[in-house]
């Protein structure tokens, strides 16, 4: 199943709700836990005097930083919730009213079987969510309900692997502790909750960066209402409810790369590629990795080498640790693959770039409407003055500017990362599955 196509950022009807355009998967609460505390400080400059709200540095290393206070903690929790109650409020007629948002019911629009519930809305959207990816919740729920464990699809011509395709979510966790009430209404819940879990997530990620609660919330909305992300959570929702967690647990590695977080971002990457699309995972534990190299490299503690061995270890430790609990999945999923036919091996051009003056053009403006990568006019003008940004925070905005513009590269295909990406073990990419990555850092950045 492919993403969005290349020209991913196709119109959606102007009569289309704020709610017509959400979707997504489940979340694993327990990435919040741990969350909470700011992010690294600068040994050799003074910490800037935050207007009330921000929370001191964690102790990180040999700097003598106070831990924050349970209060303070307290306080971001209280915030999170009131931005969960926002979500919750957004989406008050699916989860209240027993509303539907998911695009299943769009296979009326292209399926003549359905014509008479045909309602002649565009149904210009990946067909993959009515032909495989809620015929496949409801197959692993009824599946676990039995007792069994949901590793062979029957009804797939004479039979084919379920577990192994990732894709199935077969093991994603919420999903299995849901499956026993499995059904659509809880099926569009879990659609809200992916909304609620990047507003949280990233809230949270803003914060363990050290930005004040008010520009954390700003980052948190910022992303989580975004139309790009909003059009296109059911289609890769599971795997983008994950990344800011992802991002949160790779940070405080970077803050303290010892064994328990190591292991911590271990168990986070084996829950990303066990619950989500493939090429999205890759590229999420790719660049956050790439992320927590820049903060351990260019860290004030220690010489370099010692940064570099640290952050060696740190990873290696995750990456066992990731492969421990991800082997079940990804040892089928390998075999699967190998074994398997893929239809872009078949195109002899197959690419998926999103130019850059259209990225630039839809950050100003929501241009292509409901599929805009826009993330409010607020956003637009304070993302060129975060530029600008002074303080303590230099390094660590320098490291996600960074981030920010090689994902960009990678997604647009600029410089040499081109070249890279025209090899043949790399060509199956889908670049625009880590365009999310991009928006997200691009929200976090702008509350600067």
């Amino acid at each position: 199943m492919n993403s969005l196509p290349p020209a991913f950022f196709s119109s959606v009807p102007s009569s289309a709700s704020p709610a017509e355009v959400a979707g997504g998967c489940a979340f694993l609460p327990a990435f919040f836990s741990f969350s909470g505390s700011s992010g690294p400080s600068e040994c050799s400059e003074s910490s800037p005097a935050a207007a009330g709200d921000s929370l001191p540095p964690e102790r990180d290393g040999d700097c003598p930083c106070p831990k924050p206070l349970w209060r303070e903690r307290q306080k971001d929790w209280l915030v999170a919730l009131l931005l969960s109650l926002l979500v919750i409020c957004f989406f008050g007629k699916t989860v209240f009213g027993g509303a539907s948002i998911s695009r299943v019911c769009r296979q009326a629009e292209r399926d003549s079987v359905f014509s008479c519930f045909r309602s002649g809305v565009s149904a210009d959207y990946d067909c993959s969510i009515y032909q495989s990816l809620v015929p496949y919740y409801f197959l692993t729920a009824e599946i676990a309900r039995k007792g069994t464990v949901p590793l062979w699809n029957p009804y797939a011509g004479c039979g084919a692997p379920l577990a192994a395709d990732i894709l199935t979510t077969a093991f994603a966790p919420l999903r299995l502790l849901l499956s026993p009430w499995a059904s659509l209404r809880i099926y569009n819940l879990i659609l809200v909750l992916q909304v609620v879990f990047c507003a949280a997530g990233t809230f949270f990620l803003a914060r363990v960066l050290s930005l004040s609660r008010s520009a954390s919330a700003f980052a948190a909305i910022s992303f989580a209402f975004c139309p790009y992300i909003l059009f296109a959570n059911e289609l890769q929702g599971t795997s983008i409810s994950f990344f800011p967690a992802l991002f949160v647990l790779f940070v405080r590695m970077s803050q303290s790369p010892g064994r328990s977080r190591a292991v911590a971002c271990g168990i986070g990457c084996a829950v990303v590629i066990a619950s989500g699309h493939p090429e999205l995972s890759f590229f999420g534990i790719a660049f956050a990795s790439f992320l927590f190299v820049l903060l351990t490299v260019s860290a004030c503690q220690g010489s370099l080498r010692d940064r570099v061995f640290a952050c060696a270890r740190a990873l290696s430790i995750a990456g066992v640790t990731a492969f421990c609990f991800a082997a079940p999945v990804l040892l089928p999923f390998a075999e699967y693959l190998a074994s398997a036919d893929c239809y872009k091996s078949a195109l002899s051009s197959f690419a998926s770039i999103v130019p850059l003056s259209r990225i630039a053009y839809n950050l100003a403006q929501p241009g292509f409407g409901g599929a805009s990568s826009y993330l409010g006019i607020v956003a637009a003008v304070l993302l060129p003055l975060s530029l600008f940004a002074a303080g303590y925070q230099r390094r660590v905005l320098g490291c996600l500017i960074v981030t920010d513009v090689v994902i960009l590269a990678a997604v647009s295909r600029l410089g040499p990362l081109d070249f890279l990406l025209r090899e043949k073990f790399l060509q199956w990419l889908v670049l625009d599955d880590a365009f999310p990555l991009f928006l997200l850092l691009t929200a976090v950045i702008a509350a600067w």
